[in-house]
């Protein structure tokens, strides 16, 4: 697809208007033979009301180029929401150009649109578009976070951190994972949103044998300040472990993948089936996680007392060792909802707040 070129006129640090033209200026005495030149709008460039248009700047009013502003999600019309996949409705990703200019192109009438716009050296922010208007979204150099965990004494190395919202919302999520501490345990984990309530945790992964990191909530500073959170200790890690059964009491196959998440952090662990369909998970914090399967073809029966019946996983607190799990899972794909043939009455639907319990062969 061609290029639309835009010029941006700035006015009091506002976007004032969008000329889509590209234009070379030259001082009035320039020679006849370097005219100024126009260069003609693209036949493909959408009308007012199917475009965003606006530019991405830096604390000092700096153009940054390659900022990327990635569509989480877009009200239709008015009191609408979808999340999720918007290619269907916009240009989902788009990425700003050397002038810090970007166009977001929508296929059809829309109210609003809910993006994150991120680009290197900068923290990541929400924003909201109204087609048919311009922004100037200004990125802030943000927060630096420091800390050092600990097993006791004993400084952790080589834990895998990850950074995301402490209240997570719909349309201003985002997870920063590139970091972890050296080799005495510190870390320092730069470039977060300024004053916002934040998350850090460890990833399972990380930690097999070691213990486990509860998410640690902390309000970030003002912009380039620097936050320390001292010594964080490592609570216990517990093992989750167990099998897989069809309903005929069978091992479920070899090789098929159960996953682990954590329910208030993105944070997720994998246990490939042997032959007996056993699984383990090592090292799991005391918190609500929720079991799902990465094969298709099969679904978690009505027979397990940990059943999500909203959403077809298995969900429940982890509060010591379970070692002896029993999952029941039968061909074919779950249909969600709360209703289902199978669901005892009175039945708690989604039972986060009861421990993971074992399904009855």
């Amino acid at each position: 697809m061609k290029t639309i070129h835009l010029i941006r006129l700035m006015v009091t640090a506002a976007l004032a208007a969008t000329v889509a033209v590209a234009a070379t200026t030259q001082p009035a005495d320039a020679p006849a033979e370097n005219p100024a030149t126009l260069e003609s709008l693209d036949a493909e460039a959408p009308p007012p009301e199917l475009r965003i248009s606006g530019v991405v700047i830096g604390d000092h009013g700096q153009a940054i180029a390659k900022a990327l502003i990635k569509v989480e999600g877009v009200s239709p019309r008015s009191g609408s929401q979808s999340w999720g996949d918007a290619r269907r409705f916009v240009d989902a990703t788009v990425e700003s150009d050397a002038h810090g200019c970007f166009l977001i192109r929508c296929k059809s009438k829309i109210e609003l649109v809910y993006a994150m716009v991120s680009a290197e050296g900068t923290a990541t922010r929400p924003a909201q578009f109204q087609p048919g208007r311009d922004y100037v979204v200004r990125l802030h150099e943000g927060v630096t976070v420091t800390g050092r965990l600990m097993a006791g004494i004993t400084p952790v190395p080589d834990a895998a951190l990850r950074i995301q919202p402490a209240n997570p919302v719909n349309g201003e999520f985002f997870v920063i994972s590139d970091y972890a501490s050296d080799s005495d345990g510190r870390f320092s984990i730069p470039h977060l949103p300024p004053e916002k309530s934040l998350a850090l945790c460890a990833t399972m992964d990380s930690l097999p044998d070691k213990g486990a990191l509860s998410p640690k909530k902390f309000v970030a500073g003002k912009n380039k300040s620097t936050l320390d959170l001292g010594d964080l200790e490592l609570q216990p890690g517990y093992r989750v472990a167990g099998r897989i059964l069809l309903t005929d009491g069978k091992p479920a196959p070899a090789g098929t993948r159960l996953m682990l998440g954590r329910e208030n952090v993105s944070d997720n662990a994998a246990s490939v089936l042997d032959a007996q369909g056993r699984f383990n998970f090592p090292s799991v914090p005391a918190e609500t996680v929720t079991l799902y399967l990465r094969s298709g073809g099969y679904k978690f029966t009505y027979r397990n007392p940990s059943l999500d019946w909203l959403n077809g996983r298995i969900i429940g607190k982890v509060e010591g060792d379970t070692t002896n799990l029993t999952i029941i899972i039968e061909k074919g794909e779950f249909r969600y909802g709360p209703n289902q043939a199978g669901m005892p009455s009175g039945a708690d639907c989604q039972p986060r707040d009861k421990p993971l319990r074992s399904a009855k062969p």
